[in-house]
């Protein structure tokens, strides 16, 4: 800059004409910069400004001057008024290393001939013949009026005539400290476009000295040399009055353009893959032995207890979360991507088999006879519907109104980018997302919640405890997950492991939990269940209220403590009325204390000593009923 603020010192090195290419980087760098400072322009790039520059060349003599000297190129303090190159299109922005930008700048050459007298104010000529002299003449001078002069007589614009014989873009990299026209192109530090043609078009009816055309240029440029200095170059010549031909170069710039590296889609690594998949199929494999296992076992009373068809259903569920993971995370297409939104829909379901199950415990230990009610796995299906239900909905309403849809995503250094699945709208607020995820943390909650209520029941096979683990367990995943998920947006790599894993780990343990239990159960020998009993909440035989029950009038067995076996015999049972009726209340009492018991005892739930005490009790009353006060051995058999 304080170079440029002494352009008559600077005159010396303006004489030349810099059109040969440079090959010494350190002329680049300082002879560049000072080749053709024979002035400033008062707000042109060349200081950091917007406007145009213009350069003023005599290239014939005036027809009364023959002999004269022809002056040196100046630069003009300013662009005449009207005549100038203005950038019809913004700075370019996305300029990949050594790829063509097709159309990157449009610009458009203005000229108004009234007005290029203007364009000696305050400029001096400076003669050379050859070589540099500071020798300062009076020979040339613009004398107006001035007319156009055909630079060109190709066959370009259809009448064999162009104003206009130099039209193009030039480049300047970083090296360059003031790119103007007249540097030559390397093929590196600076480069050229192809130069255009054409003719000014005269559609200023107000003023028919006024034309402008434009023109538009592709570009390829090297990242090594970014940022870039861009200008827009047009040259025109016109005649004065006297005869002498006068040539206009103008440019306008853009500054500090850069190139990017070529850029490149980021895609799963195999690695990855290998992984998920391996997951994956390790999951579905689990899903498919619980499946064997648990029709191996259909019949047995243990799966029973737990409603086996709703343990089918779960694992059903469980296969469909993976699949739809693997579908929608693994690979990005325009078919994939709407399925992503239901991909927790199966889970839900899953979460609200447990609810039901859970509200079937409750509902179960509110019955004073277990027996006496029968709750079917409709009960547990119905609620898994219902609370499945809206989240399907939220999930068909947003692939109805914003369905996702493959899109186009790049990193923050807009060289690496990816797809993935998204609003079709492109809002950065998917707010049916978000709805989706507040229903399921709030469904993690509710099943919590009743399963922390019932895991309190005392019984040797809770179901609800085993519900408890699994809502915790869960709901860990969950918290840690989805945050995790959203924290690492852009490492896709890592979300679809994250996910992966996640839906995985959550349907594995939902349905281990659930089944494994039952199934060491089944093979532990020492765990005895009754053939007669039937599911949790039907009614087995003898399963009846204790208004309908029926008085006894075989005899009992029980064991003692040595083992073996004693039969009452009942003597004089009904010899007496009042007999009769205390016999009556006992059968009835002792029907309902051991109906009590055996459908805790059949249902796996606990059994109390107190309870079992009260069976005791009432036998040992219908054992002494029966002795008829005589305790000789005749009485026992």
């Amino acid at each position: 800059t304080s170079l440029r603020n002494n352009p008559l010192g600077l005159q010396a090195l303006a004489c030349r004409h810099c059109d040969a290419s440079i090959t010494s980087m350190t002329i680049r760098v300082g002879f560049l910069l000072l080749a053709s400072l024979s002035g400033v322009t008062a707000d042109g790039y060349d200081l950091g400004g917007e406007d145009a520059i213009c350069w003023l060349t005599q290239t014939t003599l005036a027809t009364n001057n023959p002999n004269g000297t022809l002056p040196d190129r100046v630069q003009l303090n300013s662009c005449p008024t009207g005549t100038y190159v203005s950038l019809d299109t913004a700075k370019p922005t996305a300029l990949v290393d050594n790829i063509e930008c097709p159309d990157c700048l449009d610009y458009t050459m203005h000229v108004n001939l009234e007005n290029l007298i203007e364009a000696a104010d305050g400029i001096k000529f400076v003669y050379g013949s050859g070589g540099c002299s500071d020798v300062v003449g009076k020979d040339s001078e613009l004398v107006e009026p001035f007319t156009p002069f055909v630079m060109d007589t190709d066959e370009t614009d259809g009448d064999g005539t162009n104003d206009i014989g130099h039209a193009n873009v030039h480049s300047c990299g970083n090296q360059v400290g003031f790119c103007i026209p007249f540097i030559g192109n390397d093929g590196e530090l600076a480069t050229h476009t192809s130069a255009s043609k054409d003719s000014w078009g005269w559609d200023n009816v107000d003023s028919p000295n006024v034309g402008s055309v434009t023109f538009g240029s592709d570009i390829i440029l090297s990242k090594d040399y970014s940022p870039y200095t861009i200008i827009a170059h047009g040259r025109f010549e016109f005649t004065g009055a006297d005869g002498a031909k006068w040539r206009m170069d103008m440019a306008a710039a853009h500054l500090g353009v850069v190139v990017k590296p070529q850029t490149r889609e980021k895609t799963l690594d195999m690695g990855v893959i290998m992984i998920g998949t391996i997951v994956a199929a390790l999951a579905l494999l689990f899903q498919v032995g619980l499946m064997i296992r648990t029709m191996m076992h259909y019949s047995n009373k243990i799966m029973k207890l737990s409603q086996v068809n709703v343990l089918v259903l779960m694992i059903f569920a469980a296969v469909l979360g993976i699949l739809i993971v693997m579908l929608t995370f693994g690979s990005v297409s325009d078919s994939m991507c709407p399925m992503k939104g239901f991909v927790t829909v199966p889970l839900t379901f899953m979460v609200g088999l447990l609810y039901g199950k859970v509200k079937r415990v409750l509902l179960l230990t509110q019955i004073k006879l277990l027996g006496a009610k029968k709750v079917t796995s409709y009960y547990v299906l119905g609620w898994a519907c219902a609370l499945t239900l809206p989240q399907l909905l939220i999930a068909v309403i947003s692939m109805a109104s914003d369905p996702l849809v493959k899109t186009e995503v790049w990193a923050p250094n807009e060289i690496d980018f990816w797809y993935e699945c998204r609003p079709e709208s492109g809002s950065d607020v998917q707010v049916f997302t978000w709805l989706m995820l507040a229903y399921s943390f709030f469904i993690l909650i509710l099943g919590a919640f009743y399963a922390r209520m019932s895991s309190s029941l005392a019984s040797y096979f809770n179901e609800a405890s085993y519900i408890a683990i699994i809502m915790y367990s869960i709901s860990l995943l969950a918290f840690i997950a989805v945050p995790v998920a959203f924290a690492i947006e852009g490492a896709f790599e890592a979300q679809f492991l994250v996910t992966t894993l996640a839906i995985c780990m959550g349907v594995c343990v939902t349905t281990g939990v659930m089944i494994i239990p039952k199934i060491l159960l089944i093979k532990d020998k020492n765990v005895k269940v009754s053939a007669s009993g039937l599911d949790l909440g039907t009614s087995g035989a003898g399963a009846t209220t204790g208004a309908t029950a029926t008085t006894a009038t075989t005899a009992t067995a029980v064991n003692n403590s040595a083992g073996g076996v004693k039969t009452v015999k009942i003597k004089n049972f009904f010899k007496r009325g009042d007999m009769k009726e205390v016999a009556v209340t006992l059968c009835d009492e002792l029907f309902k204390e051991v109906q009590h018991v055996k459908g805790k005892y059949d249902n796996m739930f606990a059994v109390s000593k107190e309870e079992m005490q009260k069976v005791i009790d009432v036998m040992e009353k219908i054992t002494d009923l029966g002795k008829d006060g005589e305790d000789d051995d005749e009485n026992w058999k």
